[in-house]
């Protein structure tokens, strides 16, 4: 039997280092919904949805760690320390098991989540037993070699298929006791504890928690707590359902964690030492799975609030253990301008109808997170964007997908904008206000895009220039071109050059008006690019994103991929080209780009490349063109935690790109540079570049006042001889970095140069601007 079961949970580990991404990327991730943490020594290690912190209790720093530093980003089950190995070990939802060694190194073991014969695969706990680690969760108990990072043996506790869920064990002299959702068990550890049948059921039912303590072992059932010893006979009785138990270890008490209650038991008599109730808590209102006493100060872990301190003098005053970042991480969009961030966390379903979220609006301003509660914006569900008006950065509008406009004063709510006191047209069939998006056209007027508006008024106005009411200016009324067909929902917004602003909308096409100031409304410049039959310029009427770039193409992301709109001077006439698919050359052969991939958003960066966010596909960065890819981000190569990415944003100040999944946020640093107009002195770094030095893999070229190299420029490398090393050109078609070039040491064969001092000349397409500078390479 021994045998058979082995052969059937065998486990492949596949095992690597992850890879530290933080060189260009951070993380904005959410750390305040904690699901499990512990305490060792003066270090509390905490884990939120996608990622773990670890507290200093002296110091009282915070360090944190994401996919950023080599995590999966996937969904955390379970945290332990093991103190033989001074190993972090992280338990996910999915099975996967990540190791954090003395040095910081990240080592995934994936045995338990890559087993295809496992269903349940969450990973509960880990737990030493002097030279043996052991993991238990919904799979079972299996042993852990965490030197060499291998499985060992699987205890599969049923008779069945599928083990009962392992939700905690310890281990008493040499005696193995596993609580489980189907009862308690044990196992002498001399015996074969692989085949079930030589284990001893105890008590029956869904045994929660395991402490052993004074060579006695305790065990929890609904609101029970029993010694081993005598298992039909509680010892403690609670008001609530027993969380979790352990045991304060300057008092050897015993904690006894409900959601809303902890208390404190002398362990000879039972009786009560001491309770913590959390509903009289000041300031906060929560509940929690877990408390740990340590040094007379009080940690409990919250899903809105990280980790809760208090000290057992207080019990009402707290203070919050996280690292600083949003509310949560399943934000819709983000909004970056200036020195603010906004992030909103409604949306909409398939249908376009709300979802009832009723979350928080973030905002980051003076490098700090800050919360609006959803009863401080007139409890407004489901906000879809944020916008700060240009006109008055102290004012933002909030969209929500029914309930109208929000306007914030000095982060403050000041009013709500709805069909009853504004211009705005409300729903075709109700009195809600629907918004599905926002944008800022080139004279700083804010643009509302009205899903299902009444009188096909689906864009309205907004100048902050002006006060109250009268902010509303107008409204553009499509019905020539709808013919009264009913408008879904709105996705992405942009404007161009021209002052021109797209509406990608969904089942109706792409929605095109120029926003520039006209006396006669019913004049101005309306079209809509969508599939009929008779006129079809799209594959797809479901649009979500468009961009326009300097050539005036059209870029359109539809649900049937990628299409690009090359008929710019006809965009208004009644007759007009279609849009075509992007054709790419992939190892000599054409291919369409990004063909039948739902392409969320689209985003041009600094340097003129452009940036794709896909349904299913993660992130790509092109050429200006389209035909260079220069990165493919997603889960596999990249810190991103889903490659579903539904929102891009470029921060034009910094050149980030912000990428918002419904996982987390990360923003990445391309460390790309505007083109410059003309060629003036350049410095390179670092220099000299010593081989083997962090930081000297690369030497990049920037001009010295920061305006970019052109573009255009060639730029040519030699040693002192005069030889010619390496030589490219500054080109929006292959250089993803923009105006500034990153030289990897090699020559035009790929070979590492040698040590020497090396000549950069730089020289414009017609030779007329040039400047040089010297390179010391020290291998």
């Amino acid at each position: 039997m021994r045998y058979l079961l082995s052969f059937l949970f065998c486990f492949t580990s596949i095992v690597f280092a992850q890879k530290d991404y933080s060189n260009q990327w951070q993380d904005l991730y959410s750390y305040n919904d904690v699901k499990d943490f512990t305490i060792v020594g003066n270090k509390l290690y905490s884990i939120s949805n996608n990622a773990m912190f670890i507290y200093d209790l002296d110091t009282e720093e915070i360090h944190k760690f994401s996919s950023v530093n080599g995590l999966s980003g996937t969904t955390t089950s379970s945290i332990s320390f093991d103190e033989l190995s001074e190993s972090i070990i992280i338990g996910y939802e999915s099975g996967l098991v990540e190791i954090i060694d003395a040095e910081n190194n990240v080592i995934p073991v994936t045995g338990i989540k890559d087993n295809l014969i496992l269903v349940d695969k969450i990973v509960k706990g880990a737990y030493r037993s002097q030279n043996q680690l052991y993991l238990y969760g919904d799979f079972g108990i299996i042993e852990l070699n965490i030197e060499n990072f291998e499985f060992g043996d699987t205890y599969k506790l049923s008779t069945t298929s599928s083990s009962y869920f392992v939700n905690d064990i310890v281990v008493e002299n040499n005696i193995l006791y596993a609580a489980t959702n189907n009862g308690l068990y044990n196992i002498n550890l001399s015996s074969n504890p692989v085949d079930f049948m030589n284990w001893t059921m105890i008590a029956n039912g869904n045994i929660s928690n395991l402490l052993s303590l004074n060579d006695e072992v305790y065990f929890s059932k609904g609101v029970n707590v029993f010694e081993i010893s005598n298992p039909q006979t509680s010892i403690i009785t609670t008001s609530k359902n027993i969380l979790d138990l352990s045991i304060d270890q300057s008092t050897s008490e015993l904690i006894v964690t409900m959601s809303n209650l902890v208390e404190l038991y002398e362990i000879s008599t039972y009786s009560k030492a001491d309770e913590i109730d959390l509903n009289e808590a000041l300031d906060y209102s929560f509940t929690t799975t877990k408390a740990i006493i340590n040094n007379d100060q009080v940690f409990v872990n919250t899903s809105d609030f990280g980790v809760l301190k208090t000290s057992l003098t207080d019990k009402k005053n707290y203070i919050e253990l996280h690292p600083d970042g949003p509310s949560a991480n399943d934000i819709f969009s983000i909004t970056v301008t200036g020195n603010q961030k906004w992030v909103v966390y409604g949306g909409h379903n398939a249908s376009y109808n709300q979802l009832e979220k009723t979350s928080n609006i973030d905002y980051f301003v003076n490098n700090k997170w800050n919360y609006l509660t959803y009863d401080q914006f007139s409890n407004t569900r489901d906000c879809v964007k944020a916008i700060v008006d240009p006109v008055d950065n102290t004012r933002v509008l909030v969209a929500s997908v029914e309930e109208g406009i929000v306007e914030l004063n000095n982060y403050k709510f000041k009013q709500k904008w709805l069909k009853s006191n504004s211009i705005l047209p409300g729903n075709a069939f109700a009195n809600e206000t629907w918004i599905g998006n926002m944008i800022v056209d080139k004279n700083d007027i804010i643009w509302t895009a009205n899903s299902q508006a009444s009188n096909d008024y689906f864009f309205t106005s907004y100048n902050g220039r002006k006060e109250g009411a009268d902010r509303w200016e107008s409204n553009i009324d499509f019905t020539d071109k709808v013919r009264g067909k009913f408008i879904r929902g709105f996705n992405k917004m942009y404007v161009d050059q021209n002052n021109n602003v797209y509406a990608a909308s969904a089942r109706s096409g792409l929605f095109v008006f120029n926003a520039n100031p006209i006396e006669d409304d019913t004049k101005r410049d309306i079209t809509i690019l969508n599939d009929l039959a008779n006129n079809a310029q799209l594959p797809s009427n479901y649009v979500f994103s468009v961009v326009v770039d300097e050539n005036e193409r059209i870029w359109i992301g539809t649900g049937l991929g990628l299409v690009v709109f090359n008929d710019y001077d006809n965009l208004f006439s009644a007759t007009k080209r279609p849009a075509t698919t992007l054709i790419i050359e992939e190892n000599g052969a054409p291919r369409e780009f990004l063909a039948d991939t739902q392409v969320n958003d689209i985003i041009i960066d600094l340097a003129g490349n452009k940036w794709f966010a896909t349904q299913g596909a993660g992130v790509f960065q092109t050429s200006s063109d389209g035909q260079t890819t220069h990165n493919i981000f997603n889960i596999s190569n990249s810190p991103l935690p889903s490659d579903n990415v539904i929102d891009l944003e470029l921060d034009e100040t910094t050149g980030e790109i912000y990428m918002v999944t419904e996982k987390g946020t990360l923003a990445y640093d391309s460390k790309n540079e505007p083109f410059g107009t003309s060629i003036t002195s350049v410095i390179a770094y670092p220099n000299p570049a010593i081989r083997n030095q962090t930081g000297h893999e690369i030497i990049t070229i920037v001009a010295k006042d920061g305006n970019g190299i052109p573009d255009g420029t060639n730029v040519k490398i030699m040693d002192v001889s005069g030889r010619l090393v390496y030589e490219t050109n500054v080109n929006q078609s292959n250089q993803s970095f923009g105006g500034k070039v990153v030289w990897d040491k090699t020559n035009l064969r790929g070979n590492p140069v040698v040590s020497g001092v090396y000549i950069v000349l730089l020289s414009s397409q017609d030779g007329s601007e040039t400047t040089t500078a010297k390179i010391a390479i020290v291998n």
